[in-house]
């Protein structure tokens, strides 16, 4: 899936395309951007403010679900393949859900609840649900999509509101 819409609703957009896997494609990305294994132990490494810094961090799922589990194992694994350690950290789905309100945290496997009815994006994607401990976990958006949708919930116009969606 490559947009936070389900591909079964009608406001989807389907022009997007996912972001290919490309190992070789995110090894030159992180040598670009300075990261390379200067030790030869497989992590790339980096010199931050003097220090040499590895990339690393660990990736969290919700003990309960065994199929979260798989997804951070094999997240982690791909990571791996182009220099990076990602530790897998089984968390109580209760630290889970603090952990993703107070924004303590590298990398967590989740997963949103669809419903038929037409997206709202204010709770998962305006910047003011992450500021007030809201579901826009990672802190994405800008004051210009907040706009946009603000204005989305005003707009009757199925066609519109669906282009609005796309933007």
């Amino acid at each position: 899936m490559a947009a936070p819409i389900s591909p079964l609703k009608v406001e989807y957009n389907q022009d997007l395309k996912p972001v290919a896997y490309d190992v070789e494609g995110a090894k030159k990305l992180l040598a670009e951007a300075g990261w390379k294994d200067a030790d030869g132990d497989g992590i790339v490494e980096k010199k931050i403010d003097g220090e040499i810094v590895k990339m690393e961090f660990d990736i969290q799922y919700m003990a309960t679900a065994p199929s979260w589990k798989d997804m951070a194992f094999m997240t982690a694994e791909s990571f791996y393949k182009a220099g990076i350690k990602a530790t897998p950290v089984a968390i109580d789905f209760n630290v889970a859900l603090d952990n993703l309100k107070n924004h303590d945290f590298d990398m967590i496997v989740s997963a949103w609840q669809g419903v038929a009815a037409p997206e709202d994006h204010e709770q998962v994607w305006s910047t003011k649900s992450w500021a007030t401990g809201g579901s826009n976990f990672t802190g994405w958006g800008t004051a210009q999509s907040d706009a946009l949708i603000d204005s989305m919930k005003h707009e009757l116009d199925e066609s519109k509101r669906f282009a609005m969606s796309k933007r």
